[in-house]
């Protein structure tokens, strides 16, 4: 007696069409590259900050298509909102923060630790560290309600006379 096998496999599931958009992907993972590769070699490489800005635009259009798709209703909805950003976000954030501190343990003289160690617990609560015009942006949420009527003229540029001098 024999028995005739099938090999015939069923279909696989009919997934729902996925909102992933590789282009805008790669677009962010080239921002990126230029970042990292800014950091490598900061005086030989120029335009680091093209990435961070390109990063952020591309976030941005985002975060605006998603909220126009699904704009929150309610307080409740807008704080799911946000803990969906820190839920992603914060897990990678410590990893790097931490990964940059053993390093600098690892590597570095002990008479920088204790300047890193205060970065790195600085950046753990996303305090930047400085007073360059480019890190106002950490004092915003307190001044935003009262200068809301009071600003005017253009933001001052990076490359002004009062910036870090970073290029």
């Amino acid at each position: 007696m024999s028995q005739q096998l099938s090999t015939s496999l069923p279909a696989p599931p009919i997934k729902p069409r996925s909102n992933f958009r590789g282009d805008i992907q790669g677009l962010r993972a080239l921002a990126v590259g230029v970042v990292v590769l800014y950091h490598f070699w900061p005086h030989r490489l120029t335009g680091g900050f093209v990435g961070v800005d390109v990063f952020f635009v591309i976030s941005g259009f985002l975060i605006t298509a998603h909220l126009i798709s699904k704009p929150p209703r309610t307080a409740k909805d807008v704080g799911k909102f946000w803990m969906r950003r820190v839920r992603r976000l914060l897990p990678a954030s410590f990893l790097v923060i931490l990964s940059s501190i053993l390093a600098v343990w690892a590597v570095a003289p002990a008479t920088v630790w204790r300047d890193w160690g205060l970065q790195g617990l600085a950046s753990t609560f996303y305090f930047q560290t400085g007073t360059s015009p480019e890190r106002a942006w950490t004092i915003w949420p307190k001044v935003r309600p009262r200068a809301r009527s009071s600003i005017s003229g253009p933001c001052p540029s990076r490359n002004s006379s009062t910036s870090s001098g970073r290029s």
